[in-house]
């Protein structure tokens, strides 16, 4: 099996000599052969293999001499092997060959259906230049294509521009890539291959953001992980509280736990102790939350932080304070005298609450068996009623499941939920039906 820097120039050798064949093409007035725009020798981005095959050789020395210098430097060696032949690095995705640009195909995305873009917009893409592919993606994104075809070709272009964007590019893929569920193995190992060469590059934003992005994905990349806490706990001053529970939250996403991120947040819990006084417990919220996903954590770092909460919860954003109180369960906290306040102070901001932190807060007192009567009479007698048309079906099911744990039973809210029940699984046949016929 090649390792991650072997892979990693093959890939780039195989975009080089695929594009360089697809200029000299343009320049001789003949047709560009089609793995200058498809690249038929890689994988499709739904193989978990790793694309690339050599194709000259003369790269073969370069190659061999990149993977033995190891990861770190296989970057800058694969560098200097994609400009052979070329008079710049995107040179060849320049070319008349490849002459789209994303504005246009985004524009033509936009107003796709979500099912299907048309061929020649999934050509189009094929050819695109690689500075199209963040406006592309978003603008996938943005539409909700779940076309597959198109999807496996917008992976396979991001692969081949991933070392041509910027670090505020690359970060706007990853989140695209994300909100698409468009998972693909060589998008992922390309990715990370690029951010672990250019660390230094990406802000403490930018990397918990994208980092966010790949646990949300459910990417695991071992090596990729071991390098960001690495370079956090290396440069401590360089990132926020809020980036580093990023960066737990992917952790937690892949069930990774690594010594040295318990001490990046020790590093980071006096800052964010008072980030927190400002920023109404996003960061708080967010760390405690990672860290009752994450399955390692600091006892006295947890404790502080929980401490901080319940000393003013009714100064935090409402969505905070229910993921903070939600944390607090997971965590295993079911000290009366510390979790009342956080219950007391989350009565009041209800209405403000994201169906999902509501379905989140009463599953966690579902899972520990406590009944706080006020929160729940608010909830089921105001709260859900007004705003019902908010709540999806499935969150609908959850709160019941989690109601019936803790052995509640409001008779009004269960018919209430019931009939809505009832009535939205008509007008989804209904609509089914409509929808069929008109085929």
């Amino acid at each position: 099996m090649r390792s991650r820097a072997l892979a990693a120039v093959a890939r780039q050798l195989a975009a080089a000599g695929d594009s360089l064949a697809g200029t000299t093409a343009v320049l001789s007035g003949r047709p560009a052969p089609a793995a200058a725009l498809a690249h038929p020798s890689q994988p499709t981005a739904w193989c978990s293999g790793r694309a690339g095959l050599w194709t000259t050789a003369a790269a073969a020395p370069a190659a061999a001499k990149a993977a033995a210098a190891g990861p770190r430097q296989a970057g800058r060696h694969a560098a200097a092997i994609v400009h052979l032949g070329q008079p710049g690095a995107a040179a060849a995705f320049s070319s008349a060959a490849a002459s789209h640009t994303g504005h246009g195909i985004a524009q033509k995305i936009l107003s796709a259906t979500q099912d299907g873009v048309g061929p020649e917009v999934v050509e189009a893409v094929a050819a695109m230049d690689p500075a199209g592919v963040p406006s592309v993606a978003r603008a996938a994104a943005v539409t909700g294509i779940t076309d597959a075809s198109f999807l496996a070709t917008l992976a396979q272009a991001a692969v081949r521009a991933m070392p041509h964007l910027s670090p505020a590019d690359i970060c706007s893929v990853v989140e695209s890539f994300s909100d698409l569920d468009c998972y693909s193995v060589e998008f992922k190992d390309a990715t990370a291959d690029v951010v672990l060469q250019r660390l230094p590059d990406f802000s403490g934003d930018m990397l918990g953001h994208l980092l966010r992005a790949f646990g949300d994905s459910n990417y695991f990349d071992g090596e990729l992980l071991e390098g960001v806490v690495a370079h956090l706990a290396a440069n401590p001053a360089q990132y926020s509280a809020e980036n580093v529970a990023d960066v737990v939250y992917a952790f937690s996403r892949c069930g990774f736990c690594h010594p040295d991120l318990i001490t990046v947040v020790e590093v980071a819990a006096g800052t964010l102790l008072k980030e927190a006084a400002a920023d109404r417990g996003y960061a708080i919220a967010n760390v405690l939350d990672a860290y009752s996903r994450v399955g390692c954590s600091s006892p006295d770092v947890v404790d502080r932080l929980i401490t901080k909460a319940a000393e003013d919860p009714s100064s935090f954003d409402a969505n905070c304070l229910a993921k903070v109180t939600t944390a607090v369960i997971k965590l295993g906290y079911s000290n009366e005298d510390l979790l009342l306040p956080l219950l007391d102070a989350a009565v009041g901001k209800l209405p403000e609450l994201s169906p999902k932190a509501v379905v989140e807060l009463v599953g966690a007192l579902g899972d520990l068996g406590y009944e706080h009567r006020l929160l729940l009479d608010t909830l089921t007698d105001r709260v859900v009623p007004t705003r019902l048309a908010e709540f999806s079906l499935d969150h609908l099911s959850d709160l019941v499941d989690s109601l019936n744990q803790l052995g509640y039973y409001n008779k009004g809210f269960m018919a209430l939920l019931q009939q809505a029940t009832e009535q939205r699984r008509a007008g989804s046949a209904t609509r089914h039906t409509s929808r069929g016929a008109q085929r």
